[in-house]
């Protein structure tokens, strides 16, 4: 049986009708996972805007005695590690700081939101959830290639849309774009072509942002979703979806060729230069240069870290002084931002909190759902490592907001409904 089952419909008084026969809080819920998953990248900081704004009415439902203190493996694990990240960084940049840094640490709060979302979703269905969370993801490429597009081409630059930076959109269109895929699970032909829509909508997206470790992911993105659908699909369609899933890829690289190939030579002529005269005024020298000096800052303080508002002073006191001008605001590196945020604890839980959605499926009973949250958890994660290498992992409102919410989504999912249903019953 699918996992995926919600149907696909426009027509307004069937919509009205479904919702109608469901009771309150399934229903809010339901709504609420189909637009966090249609929302973004098409409409950049919209997604923190509904995340934030269910965030403080789940906790004033929980101040009011709405939602019971219920919790199992699932919910104590997500809520330890999201909340030792976010008090970790926190704590090291008061050490270093003080308290009146909070422009720093303010968007690291929405790790604090699971315990309450996760008490509010507990009391719903959470396989229809997370069915409505796919079907609303199946939208969310397709929604932003009009504005990619009119970037793309007639602006003539890297599209970001309303994300505010390419990189941004690049790593929502990987994420939301490959759960869209997963549509093709369905059972109806509708959600089947829902999904191979997607899937070229989040190729385009994510070539037209320019971000080529965000193109790298591509190949590696198609393989999950073709391990999650390959057991579900007869064999037929499966060939069909491998030849185009493999012709969506090449066209994008043969679209992305001539800009890949010019950005080679650039960095093989930067590298020369450094070489020969030690110019490293171009991209990529700034860069080396920086790695080189966040690198020097870390061995200084492998365990101190210098927090998030003394991090880049750190970084230019190790470089030379014709250097220490460096534009950059961040390490450009999600991995050694954390070295320098906190130290080795900075790197131990941003490890910690980036495999928790692989560990959270993985752990999840062996149900018709087990396959679909899999490729979700590896997509989220391999999403933020590969392209956290060369950019940002957090500390952006969109790219917490999405990795949280899709965590505490799959986390709720991962117990059977059952156990649930029966507590409700005797409240």
């Amino acid at each position: 049986m699918s996992p995926l089952e919600l149907p696909l419909t426009f027509d307004p008084r069937k919509i009205h009708a479904a919702l109608h026969r469901l009771d309150a809080m399934d229903r809010n819920n339901l709504i609420w996972a189909f637009f966090i998953g249609a929302s973004a990248p098409a409409f950049g900081s919209l997604l923190s805007v509904i995340v934030w704004s269910t965030f403080i009415w789940a906790i004033m439902s929980f101040l009011a005695g709405r939602l019971p203190v219920r919790a199992n493996r699932n919910t104590v694990a997500i809520v330890v590690a999201t909340f030792a990240y976010a008090a970790v960084k926190i704590l090291f940049t008061f050490a270093h700081s003080g308290l009146d840094t909070w422009q720093y640490w303010q968007s690291l709060l929405i790790f604090f939101s699971p315990m309450f979302f996760l008490f509010r979703l507990r009391l719903s269905n959470r396989a229809k959830m997370l069915d409505s969370f796919v079907l609303g993801s199946g939208f969310s490429t397709l929604l932003a290639v009009p504005h990619a597009a009119y970037e793309t081409f007639w602006l003539g630059r890297r599209a970001d849309t309303f994300c505010g930076n390419p990189g941004v959109f690049a790593v929502m269109a990987l994420v939301f774009g490959s759960i869209g895929v997963l549509n093709v699970m369905s059972s109806r032909n509708d959600r089947r072509w829902l999904g191979i829509l997607s899937y070229f909508a989040m190729v385009f997206c994510v070539f037209a942002s320019g971000l080529r470790t965000a193109w790298v992911m591509l190949p590696f993105v198609s393989a999950i979703i073709l391990w999650a659908v390959g057991p579900t699909m007869p064999k037929r369609l499966f060939r069909r979806g491998l030849a185009l899933s493999l012709a969506a890829v090449l066209l994008g690289v043969s679209f992305a060729s001539a800009p890949l190939i010019q950005r080679v030579e650039m960095f093989e002529d930067d590298i020369a230069n450094i070489r020969q005269s030690g110019d490293y005024q171009s991209s990529t020298g700034l860069r080396l240069l920086m790695y080189q000096g966040a690198w020097r800052a870390i061995e200084a303080a492998p365990l101190a870290g210098y927090g998030l508002a003394g991090r880049m002073n750190a970084v230019r006191q190790n470089l030379p002084q014709e250097w220490r001008r460096i534009p950059f605001t961040h390490p450009h590196n999600g991995f050694l931002a954390a070295l320098l945020d906190a130290g080795a604890a900075g790197l131990v839980v941003l490890m910690v909190v980036l495999a928790a959605p692989v560990w959270i499926a993985a752990v999840a009973p062996r149900d018709a759902a087990w396959r679909l949250r899999m490729a979700i958890g590896v997509s989220l994660t391999a999403s933020y490592v590969i392209t956290g290498m060369t950019g940002i992992i957090f500390e952006h409102d969109i790219m917490d907001s999405a990795f949280v919410i899709t965590l505490v989504i799959l986390a709720a999912s991962a117990n059977p409904d059952e156990d649930d249903r029966l507590e409700k019953s005797q409240e």
